[in-house]
């Protein structure tokens, strides 16, 4: 699960249309960079997204949302006359086959996405 850093204030300050190019550009870079016909993502909330990724390792999916982060960072998104530059928080779960149903997990990525928010923001918590 994903959230993007300080969303509100990128609303705030440039309008719900820069909000709304903020998210469609994530949804670019998420979908660029996870694995085609295989992982899925979703909107989860209002700036929020989930990635699920099938038969994924730890370190897959590391890589995976490392990429996403980096191409998230570095994206000039241009509104008008303004650079928008933001970053995002993760918090990821690889699930082992301990947690029994989808509730479960999505409340430990909840978990670790507040920490990561907690910790910095521009963070990655995973367990």
């Amino acid at each position: 699960m994903l959230d993007i850093d300080y969303f509100k204030d990128i609303n705030d300050i440039y309008g719900h249309l820069a909000g709304d190019l903020v998210l469609r550009t994530l949804a670019n870079i998420i979908s660029a960079n996870i694995r085609k016909g295989y992982d899925w993502v979703a909107r989860y909330g209002g700036d929020e997204f989930i990635i699920f990724l099938k038969n994924a390792d730890s370190k897959t999916a590391n890589n995976i949302i490392k990429e996403i982060q980096f191409d998230f960072k570095y994206s000039n998104i241009r509104f008008d006359n303004y650079l928008i530059q933001t970053t995002i928080s993760f918090g990821s779960y690889t699930h082992n086959g301990n947690l029994g149903n989808m509730d479960d997990i999505l409340n430990m990525v909840d978990i670790n996405l507040n920490m990561a928010k907690k910790s910095g923001r521009n963070m990655i918590i995973s367990s």
